[in-house]
């Protein structure tokens, strides 16, 4: 509660806020999932507050805290773990600052596998209980229910092993764990039709045509997939945005700790009879991630499954039983001094992840997380009656491959500037707009959702749209009094309307993005015409770019 409270709620956070606030219920269950790729739960719980007026930052945590908290007493109070365990995991980073601060549906997912944990060992006696946890489990994210189908695989196989064994097999449908398994699956099928991506949504690899046999060859994609297990828990290697370190050594090294890891997953679970049970769901979900679409908030869905295999073995067998080969290595650190250095780094590398929570608190107290303020000082100074342009997703042209500062948009933050050429624009996805939207009761941005979805304050995830049309209905409304982040909008207004007007940065935000013992340093830029700044006495010129001569965009050039 104490790091919520300085926590400044982000893109997603807010995403998930405007969709309660402004989508009605209908929309929630026929048309935002289609586009989210999620399930509706996370904005159906979220709905009485936003719609009642409740204060954003104050609602999602408390939302997301008490799921949080829920899963966390169960993990204290009735896994079967040592007192020292069960005293520390919660202080993990996923645990406590990934998925106990930062409030999205995957403190939901953590309850879902406490739950499916406690309820694990009756399964077979009393299914129903498993199968309500692992359909809360499929209602929480999309990668639930991957998690969810690999274990149903797995338990209707032992289910139809068992019966031929006992030669019951014709007695299959009347055995009472059919109707649950088709209960699930039922919903499983109902949720997939739910979520499946309309034609025109936009994501990762939406215009892609995917070659199996390229992905994977794909290298990063094979080194993704060996370094997940270790990466949960004390991997330091993926940065906020899910990317490689340019350092390949790291990448390697961390791939390596990851391939140990895998091995001694394999052979614990298969000494404790949990092989399938652990590898056909995880094999799915890390195929998943590490070929198709993964984000970094994605990684410690795979810590929680560890939780949950070693809670059920635990649970099962008293303790975890350990591989013959484990008692052979430890018996050949006959060194006292080498036993407890292989011990303390052992406890070392599981500690971490309490480092880790402690450093990104840390951090998030120290910095601004998001664009808050941002909204303050729109509204300090009032200008939300002003008309405010928010920056929109857009591609641009590449100059030299070899140079990545020369390949970005950001040449002098001016605004009108030369820039590289502009190949697309996704005008309705503007994230600084949906990030911001939460702290206004109206929409005040000019182009924020266009002419399409007037009503609506949250993000549109579609890329296929009438750019003409957009940008005349932008430009019918003139040139904009504010600017939020840095965009081309001279494809919008032509040179003639240029001529001779200036935007000055009033206000720049520095925010960090923390992941682990990482933090991205970013920042977004408040533009406000040179010629209205006299209005506002308060406001001046705080950032002044260097512009190389006259500015003339590539049409006037050609020309």
């Amino acid at each position: 509660m104490i790091i919520s409270y300085f926590h400044e709620p982000f893109f997603d956070e807010a995403q998930a806020w405007n969709i309660a606030r402004s989508a009605s219920i209908k929309e929630i269950f026929t048309f935002v999932p289609h586009y989210e790729g999620h399930p509706p739960l996370w904005h159906l719980i979220l709905a009485p507050f936003a719609k009642s007026g409740a204060p954003f930052h104050l609602s999602v945590s408390l939302v997301n805290i008490t799921f949080c908290t829920a899963a966390m007493a169960l993990l204290l109070f009735k896994s079967p773990f040592p007192k020292a365990i069960r005293c520390t995991l919660p202080f993990t980073f996923f645990c406590f600052y990934q998925y106990g601060v930062i409030s999205r549906p995957y403190s939901m997912m953590m309850l879902a596998f406490m739950l499916m944990a406690m309820t694990y060992k009756n399964r077979n006696e009393k299914p129903w209980r498993y199968i309500f946890s692992m359909t809360f489990l499929c209602l929480t994210t999309s990668l639930g229910l991957l998690l969810a189908g690999g274990l149903c695989l797995v338990w209707t196989y032992d289910i139809i092993t068992q019966l031929i064994k006992e030669k019951k097999m014709n007695r299959f449908y009347a055995d009472k764990r059919f109707i649950p398994l088709c209960f699930i699956l039922a919903c499983a099928i109902l949720i997939l039709i739910t979520v499946m991506p309309a034609d025109n949504c936009y994501y990762v690899g939406a215009d892609m045509e995917y070659n199996i046999l390229d992905l994977l060859k794909n290298i990063s994609n094979t080194l993704a997939f060996l370094y997940l297990p270790y990466e949960s828990w004390s991997g330091t290697l993926v940065n906020q945005y899910y990317n490689y370190t340019s350092d390949m050594f790291r990448c390697y090294l961390e791939a390596f700790f990851g391939l140990i890891c895998w091995i001694a997953l394999i052979t614990i679970t298969k000494k404790n009879n949990k092989l399938l049970t652990f590898l056909v769901p995880y094999v799915i979900f890390d195929i998943f991630l590490s070929y198709h679409y993964s984000s970094l908030h994605h990684i410690g869905i795979s810590s929680t499954f560890h939780i949950f295999i070693f809670w059920i073995i635990t649970e099962e067998n008293g303790k975890v039983e350990l591989p013959d080969f484990f008692g052979k290595i430890g018996s050949r650190l006959k060194s006292p001094l080498i036993r407890k250095i292989a011990g303390t780094g052992l406890c070392g590398l599981y500690l971490i992840n309490v480092v880790f929570s402690g450093v990104s608190s840390f951090n998030d107290i120290r910095y601004s997380y998001s664009l808050q303020p941002v909204a303050d000082f729109i509204k300090e100074n009032d200008l939300e009656d002003r008309k405010i342009i928010a920056a929109w997703s857009f591609d641009y042209a590449k100059i030299d491959p070899d140079n990545v500062n020369g390949n970005s948009i950001f040449y002098d933050f001016a605004i009108p500037s030369n820039h590289p050429k502009v190949i697309s624009n996704h005008t309705l996805m503007s994230g600084i707009a949906a990030t911001l939207m939460p702290y206004f009761d109206h929409n005040i941005f000019m182009n924020f959702n266009n002419y399409k979805y007037k009503d609506d304050l949250y993000l549109h995830y579609e890329y296929k749209e009438d750019k003409e049309a957009v940008f005349n209905s932008w430009e019918e409304q003139g040139l904009p009094d504010v600017i939020v982040g840095y965009c081309p909008i001279d494809e919008v207004y032509d040179y003639a309307t240029f001529k001779n007007v200036r935007y000055a940065i009033i206000y720049e935000c520095k925010f960090h993005v923390n992941f682990k013992l990482h933090t991205t340093d970013s920042r977004t830029f408040v533009y406000m015409r040179e010629d209205l700044l006299d209005e506002y006495p308060q406001l001046s010129a705080i950032y002044n770019p260097k512009i190389a001569g006259e500015y003339v965009p590539e049409t006037e050039k050609e020309k």
